[in-house]
């Protein structure tokens, strides 16, 4: 492994338009927090600035534009007050209207309270609501009252439930100093998550325990996952972080988790490469993927490949992960000619490498999901193993697709399962491809799979939430009510 210098965060992160980004961890967050803002507001984009804890106030010199709310006082002073009338959240939306409409900027956007002088969270209901309304939110969902580093109570970090990348920060120049009060938040917690006891010297180990951890430093993320290791200023915190790296590497729940090293008060960015070696281990499989995006959506009564969510279609969705990901080819199987305008938009806007990605028509997409996939096969050179994506499963995540790759062995059937119930997307090696060819209807490879109970690859996926389909009208307002049970915690206060 080495570092490669990236020039900004939103590289580093492989930052997509309307992603909402929540920063956890210590001692970083807020310039990280910060240090985005600036990349993107000088990139003329809109950026949301939030949080789900407790914030202290914008510095005016960063030139954001402040719309909190103030916080009236209580009769009881020993309660924050969480509900505002509905006078107040309207003169908040209108603030926040006209602002939007004046110029691309960074907003900041929280309740203000006076008596503790910092920005609290704005309900988790109206920060999903507004996130349409920018391309991009920033949160600070942590806090660690100014430690190098903390153990986390259950109901912390604080999530919103459309949260699509969880970026953990960690310092890793803490190596070498004492696990004492004045290093540690919530020492119970954090003797507990890192393995250690007090007054010990903290190691690459605790660390490590900090991060991999079920309670620890990624509990309830959701979206990619990306580990920060900041105030990497000297040589030997570097060599320090690539350690680290190696050791993360080698757990297969973190083998895919997107790791950059960082000296945030200099903004100074580097991603961790993998030589040619461990490359070609992760990545020596030639697979094809197949989406399937001709269906007739009869339950949804339109076409729901159409129908938008987070700001994008479902087609758009589906491309974005499957794009994401090297593949050798890939085929979209549609039947609608608007979606094939998307795609064509879309493709063309990733700047990925057309002459392998073909668009191709289905004439009897009545015949149900075996002409897909049979019509996906015979456009599709010969390759080691075909992934198959349907276009209705909106929470699947990067992280799930590359962990089903990563378990895909030559010549076998590798199925996702979300708490006990198997999914898509489903990779079939080369040697089951006549068997599909002889599909019929809308069992799909149902049939292949049952009769090869030897060869199959079961990869169970954390979330359950990612393998949902999306079938039903009440299916998609439930989706777009924020109402679908996500790892749901909102209301907790730190």
């Amino acid at each position: 492994m080495f570092l490669k210098k990236v020039e900004t965060l939103e590289k580093l992160l492989n930052l997509r338009k309307k992603d909402i980004v929540t920063a956890v961890g210590s001692n970083g967050k807020t310039t990280f927090c910060l240090n985005l803002c600036k990349e993107l507001k000088l990139k003329k984009k809109t950026v949301f600035l939030t949080t789900t804890v407790k914030i202290l106030p914008i510095n005016k010199k960063y030139g954001f534009v402040d719309i909190t709310i103030p916080n009236i006082e209580n009769e009881d002073e020993e309660k924050e007050r969480e509900v505002f009338s509905e006078m107040e959240i309207t003169s908040f939306l209108l603030n926040l209207e006209k602002n939007l409409n004046n110029s691309n900027n960074v907003y900041v956007l929280g309740i203000y309270d006076s008596k503790i002088g910092k920005i609290t969270s704005l309900s988790p209901e109206l920060l999903e609501n507004i996130s349409e309304k920018c391309d991009y939110m920033i949160i600070e969902g942590d806090g660690s009252k100014m430690k190098p580093l903390k153990g986390w109570k259950k109901t912390e970090p604080v999530y919103t439930k459309n949260t699509t990348k969880s970026v953990g920060i960690l310092p890793i120049n803490i190596i070498g100093n004492k696990i004492n009060d004045v290093n540690i938040h919530r020492m119970e917690e954090f003797l507990e998550i890192s393995k250690s006891q007090k007054n010990e010297t903290l190691t690459l180990n605790h660390l490590y325990n900090l991060i991999v951890h079920k309670n620890g430093l990624f509990q309830y993320a959701l979206g990619e996952r990306i580990l920060i290791l900041n105030c990497a200023e000297r040589n030997k915190d570097k060599e320090n972080a690539l350690n680290l790296a190696k050791m993360l590497k080698s757990n297969i729940n973190f083998r895919d988790t997107r790791i950059g090293v960082t000296s945030l008060k200099n903004r100074e960015y580097y991603e961790i490469e993998e030589n040619n070696i461990m490359k070609e281990e992760n990545h020596n499989s030639k697979i094809s993927a197949i989406i399937m995006a001709s269906g007739k959506s009869k339950r949804m009564g339109t076409n729901k490949l159409l129908l938008e969510y987070r700001g994008i279609t479902f087609i758009e969705n589906t491309l974005e992960k499957v794009l994401n990901e090297n593949f050798y080819e890939l085929a979209i199987v549609i039947s609608d000619k608007k979606v094939r305008k998307k795609c064509q938009d879309y493709i063309k806007k990733s700047e990925k490498d057309e002459k392998k990605i073909y668009i191709v028509g289905n004439k009897k997409s009545e015949k149900g999901q075996s002409e897909s996939i049979k019509i996906g096969l015979k456009t599709l050179e010969k390759c080691e193993g075909y992934m198959f994506f349907s276009c209705d499963q909106p929470f699947l995540t990067s992280n799930t697709i590359k962990k089903i790759l990563q378990n895909f062995k030559t010549k076998g059937i590798t199925i996702p399962e979300y708490n006990g119930k198997r999914s898509l997307p489903v990779i079939f090696g080369e040697n089951f491809k006549d068997e599909l060819l002889k599909l019929e209807g809308d069992t799909g490879g149902k049939t292949v799979i049952s009769n090869h109970q030897d060869k199959i690859k079961i990869v169970e996926i954390e979330n359950p939430d990612e393998g949902k389909d999306i079938d039903t009208k009440e299916d998609y307002e439930m989706l777009k009510k924020g109402e679908q049970d996500v790892y749901s915690r909102n209301n907790n206060k730190q």
